[in-house]
């Protein structure tokens, strides 16, 4: 049976459009840590606008009706289809309750989110600073839900408490990325792939913002300790996903296969996070990672930092630590309650700040 949307979608005037600015979306509370997105948002006379931050579309945008001090945003307003899995898309507003969990037997923390539609939220708005957003109350628990469909929560993301402020990009050194020991894995025939896991800054010691759309990453290698360090291409003869070579890879860009990314670090800081690439060779003495950011209108870099696989006496060493937490992730770095249907990733926190990182495959 075919019903026809009723929902209403909405879109900017050309006079609208001409006031979009970048907008910092801050996310998240206290118990599910926050988080930073730089999306287009529009301030006007009467009318708020926020465009689709889950997928950046010109053509998809929530609207919200300035009223003095607050600006209100109704539920059910209809995106249109999302051309990458041809889902109907719908900006819901609801509420949520948080979960936590103990398993008795490994004696681990799980927590996480449920989601009920509202008819609609109120966000504070700030005349002379044109920022709005959802209060940090306690009883503000709302969320915004980029949802596919609009009868019950299957949202494509969330964002818990939803925090606009006006964004300029400025120039800014990242900071220099941390390897994560005990996911810096070499290669090995039997598994048939290495991996190297770093953790980087979401932000400069100035605090000043990192675009995720331009901030990369370079690898390097050194055939021995005193060689030149060598630029590494990622080809798509080994990295399927990828169209061209390249020698820069986006610091959030995930591929389900040889690219992983996830928000959080290993002592759960919400300023930093992780990612991870495949190695499938041996044939150097030291692999290094440069970051790179590129707003602003310059170029900065952080100095290459080194990791070896050779005499790290990782190896023998008697592990004492403690579990003391478990999150999952999908991998578009949400966290979700339980493993899912494909893959997904399992982050298993340790009592001395350290965490490992697990691919798992839920083919029911």
């Amino acid at each position: 049976m075919l019903n026809k949307i009723k929902s209403p979608k909405y879109q900017p005037s050309a006079d609208e459009l001409a006031l979009a600015h970048d907008y910092l979306m801050r996310t998240g509370d206290a118990d599910t840590a926050y988080d930073w997105q730089v999306v287009k948002a529009i301030v006007g006379a009467e009318n708020v606008y926020v465009r689709n931050p889950y997928n950046n579309r010109d053509d998809q945008w929530i609207k919200g009706t300035l009223n003095g001090s607050k600006v209100h945003f109704d539920s059910n307003q209809y995106f249109g289809v999302d051309s990458a899995f041809y889902l109907h898309l719908y900006a819901m507003t609801s509420n949520y309750t948080l979960h936590e969990e103990t398993d008795p037997t490994y004696g681990t923390n799980t927590s996480y989110n449920t989601f009920t539609f509202n008819p609609g939220f109120d966000m504070d708005f700030d005349a002379g600073s044109k920022s709005f957003g959802v209060s940090q109350a306690v009883a503000d628990s709302v969320a915004w839900l980029i949802n596919a469909g609009n009868t019950v929560p299957y949202f494509t993301a969330s964002y818990i408490r939803p925090y606009f402020t006006p964004y300029t990009e400025v120039p800014a050194t990242p900071e220099a990325p941390q390897f994560q020991a005990n996911q810096c894995v070499a290669y090995s025939a039997d598994n048939g792939y290495g991996y190297i896991t770093f953790h980087y800054s979401k932000f400069d010691d100035k605090h000043n913002y990192l675009n995720a759309g331009k901030y990369f990453y370079r690898v390097y290698l050194k055939a021995s300790k005193d060689a030149s360090p060598e630029l590494f291409t990622f080809s798509p003869d080994t990295y399927f996903s990828l169209k061209t070579d390249q020698t820069e890879i986006p610091v959030q860009f995930a591929d389900r296969s040889d690219f992983y990314t996830v928000n959080g670090s290993k002592d759960g800081e919400p300023t930093r996070a992780w990612a991870s690439f495949n190695t499938y060779t041996n044939d150097f003495y030291a692999i290094g990672v440069q970051l790179v950011y590129k707003g602003g209108g310059q170029e900065r870099v952080t100095d290459i930092k080194w990791w070896s696989f050779v005499n790290t006496g990782v190896k023998g060493v008697k592990d004492s630590k403690k579990v003391s937490g478990t999150d999952y992730y999908d991998l578009n770095g949400c966290r979700i309650s339980r493993p899912r249907t494909g893959v997904s990733l399992k982050v298993t926190h340790f009592s001395d700040g350290s965490s490992k990182v697990e691919k798992l495959v839920n083919v029911r």
